[in-house]
């Protein structure tokens, strides 16, 4: 992996200083907000008390792949299912009391949430990987899902390849049916620009405006941010299409094999 200590052209470094992940991706609603709906409300751990957002801060360095909205639209239109559609579902079996009766309908919710946790989590890998303008063949990145069948973090594969004066940073997911994504980040103004930094922190106390005001960093952490115009999965796709939750047997199946840890 290339790591954040790593010298990085002057051309091909966009920093944002002092902007927390959730914030960058926050306020550029116009690429992100998609995401964001399903970021803020999955959680890294079965322990974690917090979202992704919330939690990633004790993590040290990392890479985010956020896919555009239009990527997003595009897995939801598949059958993706959102938070928003998994309320509804609930809603619509559950009691007076606010309680699903059903196993089946319970078994159909948990599928759903566990699904989506772990497609939010595949977009989010340790360590730093930089776009800069050397090549590199296939490497594979630990990504924050986890396979309880084979002990195994799920990986994405990335590389930078060169082509004509450029190199281009591009990824996949290990599913064995993923293509090759190129990142690539346009601002308002036209202006191309790659290796978006932000920082988290972790405090022991609300920080407000960004101001730090003598309260005390318990952790910190170093992202880096690729834009991608598509997304990556964690299981491969039959047609494209994401399962059909209605299925009992392939729930238990997937809720054993990607329980949230």
């Amino acid at each position: 992996f290339t790591n954040c200590t790593d010298d990085i052209p002057e051309e091909n470094r966009f920093t944002f200083k002092g902007e927390l992940i959730a914030t960058h991706l926050e306020k550029n609603p116009e690429k992100f907000s998609k995401f964001t709906e399903i970021l803020k409300r999955a959680k890294l751990g079965n322990k974690s008390a917090g979202s992704i957002l919330k939690t990633l801060s004790t993590y040290g360095s990392y890479t985010c792949f956020a896919p555009t909205n239009e990527a997003v639209l595009n897995a939801i239109e598949n059958g993706l299912p959102t938070w928003k559609s998994i309320r509804e579902d609930y809603d619509n079996c559950a009691n007076e009391d606010g309680e699903l009766t059903t196993y089946e309908d319970s078994l159909r919710i948990q599928y759903k949430i566990t699904y989506l946790t772990n497609f939010i989590r595949t977009h989010f890998a340790d360590n730093s990987v930089f776009a800069d303008k050397s090549a590199m063949s296939d490497t594979e990145m630990i990504t924050s899902s986890y396979d309880n069948e084979k002990g195994l973090f799920v990986k994405t594969i990335v590389k930078r390849e060169k082509n004509g004066g450029e190199t281009m940073l591009m990824v996949k997911d290990n599913t064995g049916a993923g293509e090759w994504i190129t990142t690539k980040y346009t601002m308002e103004n036209g202006r191309d620009v790659k290796n978006v930094m932000t920082c988290d922190r972790e405090c022991n106390s609300k920080v407000k405006d960004q101001s730090m005001n003598g309260k005390t960093t318990n952790a910190s952490s170093y992202a880096v941010v690729h834009l991608i115009n598509g997304v990556l999965n964690h299981e491969a796709l039959a047609d494209g299409k994401y399962p059909d939750f209605n299925s009992g047997n392939a729930a238990r199946k997937y809720i054993q094999k990607f329980a949230i840890r």
